[in-house]
């Protein structure tokens, strides 16, 4: 079943002290809403004129930061992916490159499979040398509220971050309620949300992932903290709301940006 074919295209370059936004082109169902700041960071808010992912929807963004541009991008609302019930699927592509001395947050709202719904999300992000990521990602189990978990059909995620040239972090997840058991071991273990938060900073030490477990002590989450090659962080957590997650990375990123203001 054809749907939307959508795509996002950001361009970012750094002027004096601030970071401008040289190219924006955007198709539906994407709008990018006007450019604020937050300091010398450049933030981006990604909007929808649609309702959710439907059936055949394809999605691309392209995200291209040049040398020491800081760009912020955020979403609108959480990512609604609906029943899909001629047992085709929906798409998103995601690429991101980050120049020396740049700096990338990505920190998009939580994706919601609704029962019956197939979405692929694929992922590659490319840090050169010197350059910074935060990537955030946060799936629910489905429409948690009205009784529906882990009802959708599949959900596939594959996300690689590389830094100069070499990769640093590769998630390769395949979700299928009819063929695992998604409650039981080695799966969610009675927790019905998951998030991942990766810090590629290179200035950073072994003292901020104390600090992050400092933090995710705080709430009721299961998690681990571990040190990528490199020297970056990967946080994941398992917990049973998408507020749950989003409040803890939250608080993640806040100090993250302490650390970067001293």
């Amino acid at each position: 079943m054809p749907g939307m074919q959508g795509m996002l295209k950001i361009k970012t370059d750094q002027t004096g002290s601030r970071t401008i936004l040289t190219d924006c082109y955007f198709e539906a169902p994407f709008k990018v809403a006007k450019p604020i700041y937050d300091g010398s960071v450049l933030e981006l808010i990604v909007m929808s004129a649609s309702a959710g992912v439907l059936e055949g929807d394809r999605y691309s963004i392209d995200l291209i930061l040049t040398e020491n541009a800081c760009l912020r991008m955020l979403g609108q609302s959480f990512t609604k992916v609906f029943q899909m019930p001629d047992g085709g699927f929906a798409k998103q592509e995601l690429t991101a490159h980050v120049a020396p001395g740049a700096l990338l947050e990505y920190l998009p709202q939580p994706v919601i499979p609704f029962a019956g719904s197939f979405f692929e999300s694929n992922s590659k992000l490319d840090v050169q040398t010197g350059g910074r990521l935060v990537y955030s990602d946060i799936l629910s189990c489905g429409r948690y509220g009205s009784g529906e978990v882990f009802q959708f059909s599949r959900l596939r995620q594959h996300t690689l971050i590389r830094y100069n040239g070499l990769p640093v972090f590769l998630d390769n997840i395949l979700l299928e309620p009819s063929t695992q058991s998604l409650s039981g071991i080695g799966f969610y273990e009675g927790h019905t949300h998951q998030g991942v938060l990766v810090v590629i900073d290179p200035q950073l030490d072994g003292a901020f992932r104390d600090d992050c477990r400092s933090i995710l002590k705080k709430f009721p989450l299961e998690y681990g903290v571990t040190e990528l090659a490199g020297g970056f962080t990967l946080i994941r957590a398992l917990g049973h709301s998408c507020q749950q997650l989003q409040s803890c990375f939250s608080l993640l990123v806040q100090k993250y940006h302490s650390l970067c203001e001293r």
